[in-house]
């Protein structure tokens, strides 16, 4: 488990030709490589080469959000009679646990062998503003083509918690996203406004650019290649996988997760900064991020799932990721 620059550490997990890279700084997957049918390993999510550029150019490649992922209108919200502010960093509201969330701290990474990794975290009253301290938990494990990412988290009061891997996935290297191909367990979106914060509305995905409920091309839905960014509210009877993407190099990721929903971003608004991992490019649309939560602004709209936690009730996410060559 390598020492860099005596702070951050990296441990990673290999299952034959497959191996995960996983950073303390963020628990970043930094590093995921998954053999062609050729054989060639290959990087399949987007990644720094240089371990430090992820403090040098801090975002959100391959970063666990938290407390509360996604976004929180207003930067604020009310829970039993008092009203919270929280800080505030994309402009009026608050975007990933805001300023200072779980995706820049340093977690405390360890590991007894190549099969799993656990990551900690101890996140403090008023952390962000946030009511109640809650410790984290995390383990990533890889078994053949799939990782896991079982999440745990214990808050010593009512506190929102809605935590989530932010990898954006690459799965033909230095190509932008647009021809691969995108199914998704989902009627509906949750309708956002012109600021990305859900209005309360769960907007039927047919006849619109959001419609991949049957396997369809990402630059043939989105054919102005204007973007796409918005919360999906998965199928709860679904089964199978919640998503499948496909790319034309052969290689297939299929996500199944207990979350309802599916944050589904093409990486349009992506600045290409720091190093890339061979084979790759950084930009605009160059990876497709699908992180696996609960739905955006859920403190402010009552109907939506719950993401209120307590000692009680304590916080769990299992997320599963399968990536191979078919």
């Amino acid at each position: 488990m390598p020492d860099i620059c005596n702070k951050y550490k990296t441990h990673t997990l290999c299952d034959g030709e497959v191996s995960v890279t996983l950073l303390s700084l963020g628990a970043v997957t930094c590093d995921w490589q998954v053999p062609l049918s050729s054989g060639q390993r290959v990087p399949v999510v987007l990644g720094h080469a240089d371990i430090l550029d992820y403090a040098r150019y801090p975002g959100h490649y391959g970063t666990i959000e938290g407390r509360v992922a996604n976004r929180i209108g207003g930067g604020c919200f009310n829970l039993a009679g008092q009203r919270y502010q929280l800080s505030k960093n994309e402009g009026r509201n608050t975007l990933h646990g805001g300023l200072n969330g779980w995706s820049k701290r340093n977690w405390n990474l360890s590991s007894d062998g190549n099969r799993a990794v656990e990551l900690r975290l101890k996140s403090v009253d008023g952390d962000q503003g946030m009511p109640g301290a809650v410790d984290v938990r995390l383990v990533v494990s890889l078994i053949g083509h799939c990782v896991t990412y079982d999440f745990e988290a214990w808050p010593d009061r009512e506190t929102p918690i809605n935590m989530c891997n932010h990898n954006y996935y690459a799965l033909h290297g230095g190509t932008p996203i647009w021809q691969q191909q995108l199914q998704i367990a989902s009627n509906h979106i949750t309708e956002s406004d012109a600021s990305l914060i859900p209005t309360g509305v769960l907007k039927q995905v047919q006849g619109t650019k959001y419609d991949f409920r049957e396997m369809r091309t990402i630059g043939t839905a989105d054919s102005q290649k204007s973007g796409i960014d918005i919360n999906y509210a998965l199928n709860r009877d679904h089964i199978g996988p919640a998503l499948t993407l496909r790319a034309d190099n052969g290689l297939e990721l299929n996500l199944c997760t207990d979350q309802p929903g599916l944050q589904v971003y093409t990486g349009h608004r992506v600045n290409a900064v720091g190093s890339a991992l061979a084979g790759q490019r950084h930009g605009p649309a160059m990876g497709i991020a699908i992180e696996a939560q609960g739905y955006p602004d859920a403190v402010n709209h009552a109907h939506f799932p719950s993401i209120i936690y307590s000692p009680d009730r304590p916080y769990r996410q299992t997320t599963r990721i399968s990536i191979q060559a078919h």
